[in-house]
């Protein structure tokens, strides 16, 4: 009776193991499938080749993110991956460099909702101005960017972001970005940045691609910190190609519900993210 017993054990324990074993080797697989196909649109010379071998790495990347567990998320060089609070989802983002002056920009956002991942895909919406400051956008209309932080809120369906956007060889972009979802359907931008007596969507910062322009989270005091762009000269001022960063830092400090704009805040950076 006794050993029939341990024997029952022993064949539950060695088909757990076996399926744990076999999940892993899947989970293996599938990221070694990712990394292959990313190397090889980033190696590609052709656009053709570059975007083939990205919508293969996004058909593996979107099976891995339907089954991984999101409180495991990996760290990856290439390919940003932001969890959300709470093992709410996760925020992945990256980019595909065509050439010098082009460059697309893909995501996806993941749900957790009673055991599933559910997958939204992010679609750039290609025209980005400084007229996405005044605009809610969706998921088909989304701002390309890759997003290097993120910032909950005490709203359990709002959360902060900070992405980098590169417009071409010569001029940068850094974003304050806001994601909300309403009846579970994510929006991006919401009108709670001061700028005078008006209130942005989402903050765009663009800077000359050889400035260092650092845009971080300070978590502990409620505030974005950012060093303040100037032009060389006021005739040069709305030509970004001018602009450089000034010894002055500004900060957004979230108070009443908005971020307010605060000039000339001690230049006391916290730890910074690694960025794109």
């Amino acid at each position: 009776m006794l050993l029939g017993f341990l024997h029952k054990r022993v064949l539950i324990l060695l088909c757990s193991f076996l399926l744990v074993t076999e999940s892993s080797f899947a989970q293996k697989a599938l990221e070694d499938s990712i990394f292959l196909h990313r190397r090889l649109a980033l190696a590609a010379k052709n656009p053709d080749d570059k975007q083939a071998h990205n919508r293969i790495m996004m058909t593996f990347l979107s099976r891995y993110l339907g089954a991984v567990s999101l409180s495991e998320l990996p760290q990856w060089k290439d390919i940003k991956l932001l969890p959300l609070p709470d093992q709410r989802g996760a925020l992945v983002s990256w980019l595909l460099p065509i050439d010098a002056d082009q460059n697309e920009y893909y995501g996806y956002l993941v749900l957790r909702s009673e055991g599933i991942n559910r997958l939204i895909s992010l679609q750039d919406g290609e025209r980005f101005d400084v007229r996405l400051e005044n605009e809610q956008l969706s998921p088909t209309q989304w701002p390309g960017a890759v997003y290097y932080d993120l910032m909950p809120t005490r709203e359990k369906e709002v959360w902060f972001l900070l992405g980098y956007r590169s417009k071409d060889r010569l001029l940068d972009h850094k974003i304050i970005e806001v994601l909300s979802l309403k009846n579970g359907t994510p929006l991006f931008g919401q009108p709670i940045i001061e700028h005078g007596k008006n209130a942005k969507y989402r903050r765009i910062f663009t800077f000359p691609s050889d400035q260092i322009f650092p845009l971080v989270f300070d978590k502990e005091r409620q505030q974005i910190v950012f060093q303040r762009l100037v032009p060389d000269d006021n005739a040069y001022a709305g030509n970004y190609l001018f602009y450089h960063v000034n010894k002055s830092f500004d900060a957004y400090r979230w108070e009443k519900k908005k971020w307010r704009l605060q000039l000339d805040v001690p230049a006391l950076m916290p730890e910074r993210k690694k960025e794109p």
